[in-house]
């Protein structure tokens, strides 16, 4: 493992020094000495503090002093916030003279750390919402429906975080009464006076038909007649012939 031999608080992402996972491991007691967290000396840097009396953590004793614990959360999720991590001296170490910061003190052991090294984080953009859609037409035309819009998330759009709340809205419209359906009354024949008489064009129709007959009639009859005449003016002829040749001779 690299040491890093400097005692100064360091500023940056440039040091070399590995990270340790057996700092991130719970070993018993009789392992190694405590070295547990702490609030950071209240430096306003990490939004979840570290504490001794939730976690504590052990590290084994034959670590050397240039240990870096985790780093801290961002102090902000989008808009570019800071974060830290210490480099912890295990209680044994040799180098006591350059492990000059106290972190704390935990069951009357002075936790102390050497090198602070702080970096910037989540320098991206905090999402945003976009201006909303009109609302949409009612799904109703009449009493009352339901309208809908829309929004859209900047941070969505590029990619990352997701902005909070909703990204549509409802809402009622109300709109004017519906109107009631009426069956239509039953169609009613309305009689007038005149049609309780027979109409012109049937009494003209009848009146044609009664002269068409009648003129039949006549026309039979004065045919019969006519007949009956011939008749008898032919049998008078006949009897008239020998009366006439009796008075020539």
């Amino acid at each position: 493992m690299t040491t890093v031999t400097t005692s100064s608080t360091t500023t940056g992402t440039t040091d070399t020094t590995p990270d340790i996972t057996s700092v991130n491991e719970v070993i018993s007691v009789t392992q190694g000495s405590v070295i547990g967290q702490t609030d950071l000396l209240k430096t306003g840097l990490a939004t979840t503090a570290y504490t001794v009396n939730t976690d504590i953590m052990k590290i084994f004793p034959g670590l050397e002093w240039n240990v870096w614990i985790p780093w801290t959360e961002c102090t902000a999720s989008c808009n570019s916030g800071t974060r830290f991590r210490l480099k912890l001296c295990a209680s044994d170490n040799l180098y006591q003279d350059k492990c000059n910061h106290t972190l704390g003190v935990i069951d009357n052991v002075t936790i102390t750390y050497s090198s602070q090294l702080d970096t910037m984080c989540n320098s991206h953009p905090c999402p945003i919402w976009l201006d909303w859609s009109p609302w949409s037409d009612c799904t109703a035309t009449c009493e009352q429906g339901t309208t809908v819009r829309h929004r859209r998330c900047f941070g969505e759009l590029l990619g990352y975080f997701e902005c909070d709340g909703n990204s549509y809205e409802l809402d009622f419209c109300d709109l004017d009464s519906c109107p009631a359906y009426l069956e239509p009354p039953p169609k009613e024949e309305v009689f007038k006076e005149s049609d309780s008489r027979p109409s012109a064009i049937g009494i003209g129709s009848m009146s044609i038909i009664f002269v068409l007959i009648e003129l039949a009639t006549v026309i039979m009859v004065d045919s019969f007649t006519i007949a009956s005449q011939c008749r008898y003016l032919k049998r008078n002829l006949k009897h008239l012939r020998p009366q006439r040749r009796r008075l020539l001779s």
